[in-house]
């Protein structure tokens, strides 16, 4: 059927760009790494929800586990390692795999199991990343980009705009950084009803920046106002494509964040896991580092132009557990 030729021609694109993606990292001196994609502490964010499962071992011991919603904490001990010499060689990293969270739709620009790269350098700011994204794009869409009957201008470099400018342009609203420490439900609601619609409207892709110090909880905080992280997130016609910051290498100042984040989900009655102890003591060495997550099948839509997450995947979710 057409259809089904269709989305075979999709995903043949797809294993191509796959390929071009990790030449393009190897050709900038990162390493590869593979990570556990199945841990005993994952990460803490209040608002992601890992899969749970238990493993048990050949003496018949059960130990609680989860799939991993990024594969960072893995990360960062690498980069302990490179910073420390014991593994110069892992000093840039990137890994690009499957992810998984739970309490996702089936569709859009979502995928319970979606396919992420990851990546990392040490001695490095968010500066440095987003000339990456830059380049990142440019060179896998070296002529345009279209979408959806759109071109999107890539020229760079790309815009940049605060969370606090975009609450003020967008929403007519001077409170962003208030909003997010006292009210967190609140902001996200004129976030997401207010100010990220109005990225669709534009032709170009844009860096936001700055967010506030609360809603970034491994975010490195900007030494001339403490109260926004260095952390940027990148839309393109209204996807938001990726997450990204400076790192924060205190353990003490990262525990107390994680502490927090452990109140707010037992008051969201979620599931509270011990911490990572062991990422909390590789952390400061690593003293200066930037890393990125950026979803890899949102990028596979606005390259082959597909308006649903679903025509960019083997199998989706809906295929297999939706009525």
């Amino acid at each position: 059927m057409l259809v089904d030729t269709m989305h075979w021609h999709m995903l043949q694109k797809r294993t191509h760009i796959l390929r071009a993606i990790r030449e393009l990292f190897w050709s900038w001196g990162f390493v590869e790494v593979d990570t556990p994609l199945l841990v005993a502490k994952p990460g803490q964010e209040p608002f992601l929800d890992p899969f749970e499962t238990r493993v048990e071992d050949a003496s018949g011991h059960s130990y609680p586990g989860y799939l991993i919603t990024s594969p960072e904490y893995a990360m960062k001990k690498l980069l302990a390692k490179s910073a420390l010499g014991e593994a110069p060689e892992f000093a840039n990293i990137f890994q690009l795999g499957k992810v998984f969270r739970n309490n996702e739709d089936f569709g859009g620009t979502h995928n319970p199991e979606f396919t992420m790269i990851e990546w990392y350098r040490l001695g490095a700011n968010y500066e440095t990343l987003m000339t990456d994204v830059e380049n990142l794009l440019c060179k896998l869409a070296p002529q345009q980009l279209v979408f959806q009957n759109r071109t999107i201008n890539l020229q760079t470099p790309w815009p940049r705009m605060t969370v606090e400018d975009a609450f003020k342009q967008f929403a007519n609203r001077t409170d962003a950084i208030e909003l997010a420490e006292k009210d967190p439900s609140e902001f996200f609601k004129v976030f997401l009803n207010e100010v990220e619609p109005k990225f669709r409207e534009l032709d170009h892709p844009i860096f936001l920046i700055e967010y506030p110090a609360s809603m970034a909880a491994l975010a490195k905080k900007k030494e001339s106002n403490p109260r926004v992280a260095e952390r940027f997130e990148c839309y393109i016609v209204g996807i938001e494509l990726t997450n990204a910051f400076s790192e924060l290498t205190d353990a003490a100042e990262q525990r107390a964040r994680f502490q927090a984040e452990q109140l707010e989900r037992a008051g969201l009655s979620k599931t509270v896991t011990p911490l990572d102890e062991e990422f909390l003591r590789e952390l400061p060495h690593i003293k200066i580092a930037a890393g990125i997550s950026l979803g890899v099948d949102r990028l596979l839509m606005l390259l082959l132009d597909a308006p649903d997450i679903n025509e960019v995947l083997f199998w989706p979710c809906k295929d297999q557990f939706a009525d």
